[in-house]
Parts: C-alpha cells; sequence; structure tokens
C-alpha cells in the first residue's frame, strides 16, 4: 500500500507522524510548541512553524557578487562595502510597580556610512566629488548597492539617498609589498532603504 509524501496528523498539536524522504519512513515524535524545524538536503523539506514548504532548496547567497549604482552608473567595481546598518535606538521607561521587565520604546532611527573600497584606477570620479565637498560644493546624489546570486542576476537592492562623501583615503603604499592599490569613500546618506 503506497502512503502519501507525508502525513500531518493532528496539525493543531503540531504533531508529525511520518514523513517519507526518498522512500525511507523517519518517524517522527512529538515536537516542541510553535518552536520546530525540520530541514533535509535531498528535497529540501522544510517545515517551521507548523507550517510546510515543499522545494527547491535555497542558499544563502554569497557576498562577493555585488555592483554599486550612483546616479544610474556602475562605478567601477567595489572590492568591499560595508555600513548596510540600520538601527533604532530605544529609551527604557521604567514603571512603577513592574519589576518584571522595562518597556522599551523606539525612538530615532540611525543609517551608518557606506564605506566603500575599490582598487585605484584611472577614473578619479570620486576623488572629484570628494574635493567638491571639501570646496563647499556639495552635491549629493542617490544610489544602489545590488546583490548578484551566483549567476550574476540581482536579488536584493538597496537605495541609498542623498549622499555625499565625508572622507576620502587613498592607498597604503609600501616598496615591498604587490597588493592592489586601494581608495575608500565615506559616505552619508538620509537613509537605506530595499528597493
Amino acid at each position: 500500500m503506497s502512503r502519501p509524501v507525508e502525513e500531518i496528523l493532528d496539525i493543531s498539536c503540531l504533531y508529525l507522524r511520518y514523513l517519507k524522504l526518498w522512500n525511507n519512513y523517519v518517524s517522527v515524535s512529538k515536537l516542541k510548541r510553535k518552536n520546530f524545524n525540520i530541514i533535509t538536503t535531498k528535497q529540501s523539506w522544510i517545515i517551521a512553524g507548523g507550517e510546510k514548504m515543499v522545494g527547491k532548496r535555497k542558499d544563502p547567497y554569497l557576498r562577493f557578487r555585488f555592483l554599486v549604482e550612483i546616479d544610474g552608473l556602475i562605478v567601477g567595481g567595489f572590492s568591499e562595502v560595508s555600513g548596510l546598518q540600520v538601527e533604532t535606538e530605544v529609551e527604557e521607561v521604567v514603571e512603577g510597580g513592574v519589576n518584571e521587565f522595562v518597556h522599551k520604546l523606539p525612538k530615532r532611527t540611525k543609517y551608518e556610512n557606506l564605506v566603500l573600497k575599490r582598487g585605484i584606477t584611472d577614473s578619479d570620479v570620486l576623488w572629484k566629488w570628494h574635493q567638491d565637498v571639501v570646496n563647499g560644493k556639495i552635491k549629493r546624489r542617490s544610489g544602489y548597492i545590488i546583490l548578484l546570486d551566483g549567476e550574476g542576476n540581482e536579488k536584493w537592492r538597496w537605495r541609498f539617498v542623498d549622499a555625499y562623501p565625508v572622507k576620502w583615503a587613498g592607498p597604503e603604499l609600501k616598496a615591498d609589498s604587490s597588493a592592489v592599490a586601494i581608495e575608500i569613500i565615506e559616505l552619508v546618506h538620509n537613509g537605506i532603504k530595499k528597493a
């Protein structure tokens, strides 16, 4: 007698009786309420919080495939981008008579400066942009940081708004090293959004 691929009995209590994986039955006893995960790599069964999803395994994206686009232009190949960080400050409020916890209320949201690193080439676009700021001509530009998958397809895109450079750093030059000469530019901006 053939059984269905899986039998989930009494889903309200989150019991999983049998799970068929590649013609093998795996008996799984009572699972904890609300907090359980079963992940296998052969057929990528994912059961989380009582819901099941069957399909291809979704691997995380690798961090070395990305592009930086400023005002619609791909501005060279950057070797590193940091500062993709958003933090909401909280204010702690102690309520009289409540000793079990402290209330934490949201305040202001802060965005870290973006730090872009790339090998120096003949292009001096970033240098000139920073020199304009030094000379009092602040030109704000918006752009994107684009994360690619292993095949080069765009998967995530973060938009930074109204940025301008506040710091430029040239390479550390050493006669006994053959490393690439790196320039660093630090940008302040008015927020990051997922586009």
